[in-house]
């Protein structure tokens, strides 16, 4: 049995571990503060122009994997602007739209895999 010092000292040291990673986070967005078009998104008119960045940002990933489905031909055709590439927020809106009406098997493999791990979590909580 865990005495209730070393139990406490235990719940001390994951807060302060808790607390490293939120400053952490802290710095991080400090060092590198996310695009105003990423968070200012919603209020972009539809004709806005937006960088592989930002569409990385909304899809969740890394911008070589932004540029990797776009290969897959899983996002919009951005637009050429001398040697830029832009996508047109509107166009990006419409995908996001279209795919969240009409998940794919692989989101629907995901939100199963979800399901099924907070099952397992719920059920081992339930444990004594």
């Amino acid at each position: 049995m865990i005495s209730t010092a070393k139990r406490n000292t235990t719940n001390r040291v994951d807060q302060l571990e808790a607390e490293v990673r939120a400053l952490k986070t802290q710095l991080a967005l400090a060092e590198n503060p996310l695009p105003d078009a990423f968070r200012l998104f919603d209020q972009l008119p539809d004709d806005a122009l937006v960088d592989v960045k930002v569409v990385a940002l909304l899809e969740g990933c890394s911008v070589a994997t932004a540029w990797r489905r776009l290969a897959a031909k899983m996002l919009p055709e951005p637009e050429h602007i001398g040697n830029m590439t832009r996508w047109r927020v509107g166009t990006l809106r419409a995908h996001r739209a279209a795919r969240a009406a009409s998940p794919t098997h692989a989101d629907e493999e995901r939100v199963a895999r979800l399901k099924q791990l907070h099952a397992s979590a719920a059920s081992k909580a339930k444990r004594p």
